[in-house]
């Protein structure tokens, strides 16, 4: 593989992931705050091209996939040492 389309990958993976990180909190809270608004964005975003969809938020199915991962991420260990067993209570 060449050096230079693989630099360009990690380029373009590292544009998305700093994306991600801007853009998800963001709609997160949109998410919480204004639910209807954004049932409206998405539907208006849906009528345009692919290219252009989404430019100023995360994409749905991005949004969903993100929460649900972000969901089950293991808890740290500062919480364990804290929380310890909570069915012992």
């Amino acid at each position: 593989m060449d050096l230079i389309r693989l630099l360009r990958s990690l380029e373009e993976f590292l544009y998305e992931l700093v994306g991600w990180l801007v853009f998800y909190p963001r709609m997160f809270w949109r998410v919480l705050i204004h639910p209807g608004e954004v049932a409206l964005y998405t539907r208006r975003e849906r009528g345009k091209d692919l290219e252009h969809r989404f430019s100023d938020a995360i994409s749905p199915v991005l949004m969903l996939i993100l929460s649900v991962a972000i969901a089950h991420l293991p808890p740290s260990s500062s919480d364990l040492q804290q929380g310890g067993d909570h069915s012992r209570t």
